[in-house]
């Protein structure tokens, strides 16, 4: 008895280019594909699918998008989807799909996207430990640890204890580098967040002001700035940057910068996205 094909091997996915291939939300040789039924006058397939896991609707609305360009013919694709859940254990899993879990993970969380991948982990049992550069990581994957721990159990029907520690087999020049980009990264989103309110703003408003509302005037040398002065205007670079998370769930972000004359700190309570 011939085994049933897995969508990789499928006529209409076979020669698939490898840019549509990484345009899919799903590893198509995890899933096998039973039957097809063809209606030519509807122009409609129906797909008959058998899994170990669930698929969400992107999993398959990316797979109708690249059939329906691969065969024009096709106008209407249905699914009918066995979902046959497998107990594995999260070393195996772990080890055969974990750029997997790391997509879906970061498309859940998008400030996770820039290290999660690069991120070093070790399975144990059930726990996983994932490995961060720098004390900020640490403290950000905390808040994101739920939704992690709720990913596995939807997904993989599994229930690890998620661990988060600094990596201390990174040289200092990498740490440091893998650290600049995290925060970069975590600082970008979290500026993202605070211009999201319910007024549209316009592309050229989003580019030119960050945070806060736009202003007019000329800047004043970091030098003549007193102490008691309610409203400035500076410019500079910043060369330094802290974050704090606070007890009421907000964030402290306090930016030092230079204008080559004097320096100075700003402090920014930033909400959490």
């Amino acid at each position: 008895m011939l085994r049933p094909l897995t969508l990789k091997e499928a006529p209409f996915f076979l020669k698939l280019p490898a840019d549509r291939i990484g345009l899919l939300h799903i590893d198509l040789t995890t899933v096998e594909l039973k039957r097809v039924e063809v209606f030519p006058k509807q122009g409609k397939w129906v797909l008959h699918l058998s899994t170990s896991y669930e698929l969400d609707d992107s999993c398959l609305a990316s797979l109708e998008a690249v059939l329906r360009a691969q065969v024009p013919e096709v106008k209407k694709v249905e699914w009918r989807v066995d979902c046959v859940l497998q107990t594995t254990s999260l070393k195996v899993l772990c080890e055969n799909h974990w750029e997997e879990i790391v997509r879906d993970i970061t498309e859940k969380l998008p400030t996770m996207k820039g290290w999660l991948g690069e991120a070093r982990y070790e399975v144990s049992n059930d726990k996983l430990r994932v490995y961060v550069p720098n004390a900020l990581g640490i403290e950000h994957f905390r808040t994101k640890q739920h939704i992690i721990e709720q990913y596995f159990k939807t997904r993989y029907s599994l229930n690890p204890q998620i661990i988060c520690e600094l990596d201390c087999r990174l040289d200092p020049e990498e740490q440091a580098q893998q650290t600049e980009a995290l925060e970069m990264e975590h600082l970008q989103h979290l500026l993202l967040t605070q211009t999201k309110t319910g007024v549209e703003t316009s592309e050229k408003k989003r580019a030119a002001c960050l945070l806060g509302r736009e202003f007019k005037g000329e800047p004043v040398s970091l030098r003549e700035v007193q102490d008691e002065e309610r409203q400035i205007i500076v410019t500079g670079q910043v060369f330094g940057r802290e974050y704090r998370k606070l007890k009421s769930g907000r964030q402290l972000l306090t930016l030092t910068l230079s204008d080559k004359s004097d320096s100075i700190s700003a402090k920014v309570f930033l909400e959490e996205g």
